[in-house]
């Protein structure tokens, strides 16, 4: 299957939930969507989703564009790319990221980067052959809330 790739639109949200819902995140339907349509119309985000032939979203990209300072550059970043699981091994995420690696070179980026958990070993061989190298360690630390904080 060759994928169709296009800008995602408000209609994709509920397909494009169910996708990131497969990374294991626990999100609130709500939060998400309010998030996502105030996205779309951001100019230095890109939402893209691939469609099989019925039409149907089976898989999903976004990218960031920023301007670095410790680049003193833009520099793309992948935020997420997902595929439908009965999708995958059909060249659609290989398909998504040339499409955002072209609309980060139109922007003058000099960088793709994207961070993907240590669990996801699958995940790393393939952007390993896409031609991404290990370079960094990505720390995490979860913020809690306010009221949280003072209920402690």
């Amino acid at each position: 299957m060759t994928p169709q790739i296009r800008p995602a639109t408000p209609s994709d949200f509920d397909a494009i939930y169910a996708l990131i819902k497969i990374l294991g995140h626990d999100l609130a339907f709500d939060g998400m969507r309010q998030i996502y349509l105030e996205n779309l119309n951001h100019p230095d985000l890109h939402y893209r989703v691939a469609v099989n032939d019925a039409a149907r979203v089976v898989g999903f990209i976004s990218l960031s564009l920023q301007k670095h300072l410790h680049h003193a550059a833009i520099i793309g970043e992948i935020q997420e790319l997902i595929i439908e699981p009965a999708c995958r091994g059909q060249n659609i995420g290989q398909a998504l990221l040339r499409h955002v690696e072209q609309i980060a070179r139109q922007a003058g980026a000099v960088t793709v980067e994207l961070s993907t958990n240590m669990r996801r070993l699958d995940a790393h061989r393939f952007y390993e052959r896409e031609g991404f190298t290990r370079s960094h360690y990505r720390f995490v630390k979860e913020l809690a809330l306010e009221t949280e904080r003072q209920d402690t």
